[in-house]
């Protein structure tokens, strides 16, 4: 009864089933105090919900713990907890309901152990994977709904123990923040589904995505060494998505299917590197480095297509470098400051607005290296300062404005530079 612990923790070999008739005939045992399944070693003992369906759960009003060979099979049943759910051993749930909403600080704890979703509906607060040892998920199906989701948790020690997340298919469905890695390591595996969370951090650890879809209000990378591969599927952002990891290494990897957002920005470490697919920027693609100490960032446009009203390489060692794909600026290219970069070897440009800022001492450049002739589209070129390099190629460039000492360097065995009339322009 309620007032009482159950322990399933036999040596040897033992199995507790709860069958359909038990809510029926027994339902005040249908809610105990605390609940732990375990076994000792060379043995196990398992706990049986047997498709009693949701309407009477069974209710552990503390705290629920399924420590080492535990294990809890759940099938087409209800299962709520108000306290704590630790789970060290193995949880499989295929259908039914479990929930975990008692308060703010009710938490599954998936650490040394492993849950398998197949269908069904999880509900909670707190979802956390991983610690001092790892703690795996896999989700192939079904709908988990909570506030906090986060892999890694408990140990400041990167190389500790970590939380394992697989979303096959189904639903991931986060409040208010998902966390892939946060003081331990965490690694999010994507094949389908849906992931949606208002505040997704990448960092310590990496996020692979191969399909599916991902809704995020926010989206950062925000540990050196920490990364997300985009392979397939989607991913729409409705505010930003931003590097800001204060070391080098924080990578984006987009080999294929769409990225959308309003805003990417680059401000610490980061290193964005497309080969395919599609990046649609509906606001600036912006670079800086934002502190004296902080990394420089870089993207590789190396296939694929990148769409961006603006885009703004700021700042010393900021560097677009593109080798393929193109890159289509409604508005303004705008290279900035200290020793800024955009170099171009091939793919196409197309850039109505392309203004270079900063002083000749230490210019900002535009840098062409035999790129194929005439894969730059332009109306306007405004040079303050910056320094347009053509070297073993041939470009045709819009209308040109200089309103400080610029340059201009021809190298190479051959560079042809020609600019649209440019008699009416405000020269300095």
């Amino acid at each position: 009864n309620s007032s009482q612990s159950v322990m399933i923790t036999n040596a040897g070999f033992k199995a507790v089933a709860i069958n359909p008739s038990t809510p029926v005939t027994f339902p005040g045992s249908m809610t105990v105090s605390n609940l732990t399944i375990s076994g000792p070693t060379n043995g196990g003992n398992l706990l049986l919900l047997n498709f009693f369906g949701t309407t009477t759960p069974l209710h552990v009003l503390n705290d629920l713990n399924i420590g080492a060979n535990g294990n809890l099979s759940m099938l087409f049943s209800g299962l709520k907890v108000d306290g704590q759910l630790n789970v060290n051993g193995t949880f499989g749930q295929e259908g039914g309901e479990l929930t975990f909403t008692n308060s703010a600080t009710n938490t599954m704890q998936i650490e040394g152990g492993t849950f398998n979703l197949t269908n069904g509906v999880v509900t909670g607060k707190n979802l956390y994977l991983g610690g001092t040892t790892n703690g795996t998920a896999i989700q192939a199906s079904g709908v988990v709904w909570v506030d906090w989701f986060v892999l890694g948790l408990k140990s400041f020690d990167f190389n500790a123990g970590g939380g394992n997340y697989t979303l096959q298919n189904g639903w991931l469905m986060v409040n208010s923040y998902e966390g892939i890695g946060f003081h331990g390591l965490g690694t999010f595996i994507q094949r389908g589904g849906t992931n949606s969370a208002p505040l997704l951090f990448v960092g310590p650890g990496n996020y692979l995505k191969n399909g599916g879809a991902v809704f995020a209000g926010e989206l950062g990378i925000v540990v050196s060494g920490s990364s997300l591969t985009h392979a397939g599927g989607s991913t729409t952002i409705s505010n930003l998505l931003h590097f800001d990891a204060g070391g080098p290494g924080a990578a984006f990897n987009m080999l294929g299917g769409s990225v959308s957002t309003p805003r990417i920005e680059m401000t610490s470490g980061g290193l964005f590197t497309q080969s395919n697919g599609t990046v649609n920027v509906s606001g600036e693609l912006f670079m800086e480095v934002n502190h004296q100490s902080s990394s420089p960032n870089s993207y590789h446009l190396n296939g694929g297509n990148l769409f961006s009203a603006k885009t703004t390489i700021s700042f010393e060692d900021s560097s677009f470098i593109q080798s393929g794909g193109t890159h289509m600026v409604t508005n303004t290219l705008w290279i900035n400051s200290g020793t800024s970069v955009y170099q171009f070897t091939g793919g196409t440009l197309n850039a109505p607005n392309i203004a270079l800022t900063g002083n000749i001492s230490q210019p900002p450049q535009f840098i062409i290296l035999g790129a194929p002739f005439y894969t730059i589209t332009n109306q306007t070129i405004n040079l303050t300062g910056g320094v347009i390099v053509i070297q073993d190629s041939a470009q045709q460039f819009g209308s040109l404005s200089m309103q400080i000492d610029s340059g201009i360097n021809l190298a190479g065995s051959t560079a042809i530079l020609r600019f649209a009339d440019s008699h009416t322009n405000d020269w300095a």
